[in-house]
């Protein structure tokens, strides 16, 4: 019923970006144990030149970001019985989805909060809400995309009944209630401060993106003489692994799930999971190469540290291992050497060239 959000990440080093359950089978990988020089040819990497950056904050964008707090901090007021429903409003709703009379499975729901035009549902179902009374029954015609995960509801039609049982609306408030009601001082004092805020932002934006590029041209002017074959398997078969993961996940057959992913066959998806794999490797390996190179070393505590941030954010050990595939001390410390090489690139490169406006 809701909308399915499917995504494949073919783990791209340092991203904690795979969607579904993840893989269980995280192994415990360091390149320690390897004379890299064996394996790549890195060629100069500090004096590379980068674009500079100029950081501008307009009045508009201070404004957005102040609506934005304004929107975030709306009371919900409730709706009376015959009240009509508008855009934004959040209806609690009892419904059952029918198809040729019949109700279908995943179709039926009761006391479910649903924010009128946050697109939680297909098309046409939160659009037939709009206008309607609260306490009102109502039957909404719906036809479900041809692309929806179930198949045996994709592209057809269906019909919702729908009992709109309460509903509650944002109260909005002003900029200058907001400000005393958190006692900011002034509105002109808050709007510094928000304007400070967005400065910094796009500030740590440029210089992250001053490193990726960085990166990148390191990782251009590196070789690969050979791959390891150990974490080549591993990530092989690590990724081979999160599709049949999101498959379960989602009631599908391994090559329905190739599919959703854009993949016309097992021969496609494993072309591309070698060579993503090789790809990652590539990364680590140039990651600790450099790291020995400079004499960069990582305390335990740092690691500790490192995994502690990791948590903070929301990825537990778990979490870490089944989206990646190494074990969390080797993912922590890569991310650790990591940034302290992207610094190191930024700290030697030559800035040249008209600076990018942010």
């Amino acid at each position: 019923m809701r909308r399915n959000v499917l995504a494949l990440a073919l783990a791209l080093a340092l991203a904690l970006a795979m969607a579904g359950c993840g893989s269980t089978s995280a192994q415990t990988m360091s390149y320690s144990d390897y004379n890299l020089d064996d394996y790549i040819t890195v060629g100069e990497y500090k004096g590379i030149e980068v674009q500079p950056y100029v950081v501008n904050v307009s009045q508009e964008e201070i404004d957005a970001a102040v609506q934005k707090d304004l929107d975030a901090a709306k009371e919900a007021k409730d709706l009376k019985k015959g009240d009509t429903l508008k855009k934004g409003d959040t209806a609690n709703i009892d419904y059952v989805g029918k198809m040729n009379g019949k109700a279908f499975d995943g179709g039926t729901d009761e006391g479910f909060d649903l924010e009128l035009g946050s697109k939680t549902f297909i098309d046409g179902f939160e659009d037939g809400l709009i206008g309607k009374k609260v306490g009102e029954k109502v039957d909404i015609d719906v036809t479900f995309p041809e692309n929806y995960g179930a198949t045996d509801l994709a592209g057809k039609p269906a019909v919702f009944e729908v009992t709109i049982n309460s509903a509650t609306r944002p109260e909005a408030i002003s900029e200058e209630e907001y400000v005393k009601k958190n006692d900011l001082g002034s509105v002109e004092k808050y709007e510094k401060t928000k304007g400070n805020e967005i400065n910094i932002r796009k500030e740590q934006t440029a210089i992250e993106e001053q490193k990726a590029a960085l990166w990148r041209a390191v990782m251009d002017k590196t070789e690969v003489k050979e791959y390891p074959q150990k974490e080549l398997d591993a990530y092989i078969k690590f990724n081979s692994e999160q599709v049949d993961s999101s498959a379960e996940q989602y009631g599908m057959t391994r090559e329905e799930m190739l599919q959703q992913f854009g993949y016309g066959s097992e021969e496609d998806f494993a072309t591309v999971n070698e060579d993503s794999s090789k790809q990652r490797i590539k990364q680590e390996m140039l990651i600790v190469w450099l790291a020995q190179k400079e004499g960069f070393e990582n305390s335990d505590e740092d690691i500790d540290k490192t995994i502690q941030g990791l948590e903070a954010s929301g990825y537990d050990e778990e979490a870490i291992e089944a989206q990646v595939g190494r074990d969390v001390r080797s993912y922590a410390e890569l991310e650790l050497s990591y940034e302290k090489v992207s610094a190191m690139l930024l700290e030697n490169a030559k800035v040249k060239g008209s600076a990018k406006e942010y």
